[in-house]
């Protein structure tokens, strides 16, 4: 009987171990930006992308509204005239020591309208200009 009881006890404490490693890879899985490594990922990049650009959506004619609604929020204003605009979205990498920028996607709209859109391998992280 005494056999039984330490048997079921030790199984009772690997079951409360295991449940707590669970727990916490949960967290910190849940924690980390979409299309990042939780094991690599920075602390300061939650409003990254890391996700592949979705180009196949992106269909001249659309208008700047849908483009945002699929791409998000997340752009630089990167140059302006007064019937045009041209947007940047970067797609970053999570790698071991300092994410980097490894796509950016350039989409131009004239009267509202995207017209042409461009993917390059600029690396260089776009940040606006507060004057």
């Amino acid at each position: 009987m005494k056999k039984i009881i330490k048997v079921l006890k030790k199984k009772e404490c690997i079951m409360k171990y295991s449940i707590l490693i669970v727990m916490f890879l949960g967290i910190v899985g849940c924690t980390n930006p979409s299309g990042s490594s939780w094991a690599v990922a920075d602390l300061n990049k939650y409003d990254k992308n890391y996700l592949p650009f979705p180009t196949k959506q992106l269909i001249i004619g659309s208008t700047k509204k849908y483009i945002i609604l699929l791409l998000g929020e997340n752009y630089e204003l990167v140059e302006a005239g007064s019937e045009y605009e041209i947007y940047a979205y970067q797609q970053w990498v999570s790698v071991t020591g300092p994410d980097y920028v490894k796509k950016t996607l350039y989409l131009k709209f004239i009267n509202n309208q995207l017209k042409y859109w461009k993917v390059t391998n600029d690396t260089i992280s776009i940040v606006p200009r507060n004057w």
